[in-house]
């Protein structure tokens, strides 16, 4: 930036005028008008604007990409843990017979838990996998796109996968009791 003294002359017909003051905006965008009023009454003023409205606007697109990139990944987390959840609950629906006579003979509540949800962790380990090799695959595409991050970056790829953990181990509670509820009598009769 470069500040150049105000000549009158054919080439000023306009010029920006940068003021850094600690009163509020409204305050001194009235006195400003009126100083300028009172040296030029023809001299139009106007577009008056703060330094933050100024960074507002020229991050608006960037905000925006942010925003929705936040809310298209929110939704595919949705879209995850509802898919994780269906495919869980399938399988514990399909295998309620065998379920029923595992707890037949001497099965545990508990281990037919953990059998279930060890199951869904290896789905979710192998969709986090293939995922994160993506994600290092197609970083170079949107490395462009970020700022102060790369897209290697380590703490957002461990929040990443703690939170798809997360969702997943929730996603897999739900058919995973239900299967350690199972009654062997009914299950066994099951078709």
């Amino acid at each position: 930036m470069v500040y150049v003294p105000y000549r009158p002359g054919p080439w000023a017909s306009t010029f920006t005028l940068h003021l850094r003051t600690t009163a509020n905006s409204p305050a001194i965008a009235r006195t400003l008008r009126e100083k300028v009023n009172e040296i030029d009454r023809q001299a139009p003023v106007f577009n008056i604007r703060t330094a933050a409205d100024e960074i507002g606007r020229s991050l608006l697109r960037e905000r925006l990409v942010a925003t929705m990139t936040a809310l298209f990944g929110t939704l595919a987390l949705a879209l995850a843990s509802i898919g994780l959840y269906g495919v869980l609950s399938y399988a514990v629906t399909r295998r309620t017979r065998e379920l029923g006579i595992r707890v037949a003979i001497g099965a545990t509540a508990q281990s037919i838990l953990w059998r279930v949800l060890r199951e869904a962790g290896w789905i979710l380990s192998i969709g986090i996998a293939v995922g994160l090799g993506a994600a290092w695959a197609l970083g170079r595409i949107v490395g462009s796109l970020l700022f102060e991050i790369t897209p290697t970056d380590a703490v957002s790829t461990t929040v990443a996968v703690l939170v798809l953990v997360v969702a997943g181990a929730i996603a897999a509670w739900i058919p995973a009791r239900r299967a350690s509820r199972i009654d062997p009598i009914g299950a066994l009769r099951y078709e």
